[in-house]
């Protein structure tokens, strides 16, 4: 088994990873019926609108779009390159530009509107802060029939589904478009120079799961820079004095 590590090469890249983690969670606890599941998925329906805040998402992401676009009609020219499914990519991008164009104001809207998950998100700032002394009318939620609770949840899910489907497909095609290699860092350490003429998005680092360590990535347009650390939860991190074998994964497109 191995564990996969990513580092974002900018920011739009970033912002997606962090939805798609806090979708993963959502996923996960809002099939749960007990009232501490719908809580984690309440806090993270928060934290994604948190993050929709941006107002220049919708266009550095309808942007990025119209540039896969134009990378993916050059490849059909290839003669090695299936000109039908790439049609196809290129239809499912046009959709999301379609849905980007139609869409106004700030994705989740409706859930800034919500004046209980306003409430929510304001008593969330606190620690303990959705305690019932604190936060009685989310008591009196929690205390709702599971199917009504999961009514209102599926309700609030769905305001998200199109950015939700935008940042799976964005960084879906993110992924498929690597190059890997078998590499190894020499104590612990590990630099490889980056070809600044590549529109690279995504690091990946491939790392077998019984090896009691970590990497720590970071890049830029020029070089990628890999420390690995030993993983100890009682004392201060130290870099690893062992050779490390990874897979490195760089995706562009």
């Amino acid at each position: 088994m191995t564990i996969i590590y990513e580092q974002p090469l900018n920011e739009l890249v970033r912002t997606t990873l962090r939805l798609e983690y806090l979708f993963h969670q959502l996923g996960d606890n809002i099939d749960n019926d007990d009232p501490w599941s719908d809580h984690l998925a309440i806090s993270s329906i928060i934290d994604i609108v948190s993050i929709l805040d941006r107002p220049d998402l919708r266009s550095k992401l309808t942007k990025e779009f119209h540039r896969y676009i134009s990378n993916l009609s050059r490849m059909k020219q290839s003669p090695n390159v299936d000109a039908g499914k790439v049609d196809g990519v290129i239809e499912q991008f046009q959709s999301i530009i379609e849905i980007l164009h139609n869409k106004h104001g700030k994705f989740g809207q409706r859930l800034r509107d919500s004046e209980f998950l306003s409430n929510m998100r304001q008593r969330l700032v606190n620690p303990g802060g959705t305690c019932a002394s604190d936060a009685p009318a989310f008591h009196y939620w929690q205390n709702l029939p599971v199917s009504t609770r999961k009514e209102h949840m599926n309700r609030w899910a769905e305001q998200l589904a199109n950015i939700r489907n935008t940042s799976e497909l964005m960084l879906g095609i993110i992924r498929q478009s690597a190059t890997s290699s078998e590499e190894q860092a020499q104590q612990g350490f590990f630099q490889k120079a980056l070809d600044p003429m590549q529109p690279y998005q995504l690091i990946r680092l491939e790392l077998e799961d019984n090896l009691s360590i970590y990497p720590e990535i970071s890049a830029g347009k020029h070089r990628a820079t890999v420390y690995f650390f030993n993983h100890n939860i009682e004392t201060r991190a130290e870099q690893s004095s062992e050779d490390v074998s990874f897979k490195l994964i760089l995706c562009a497109i």
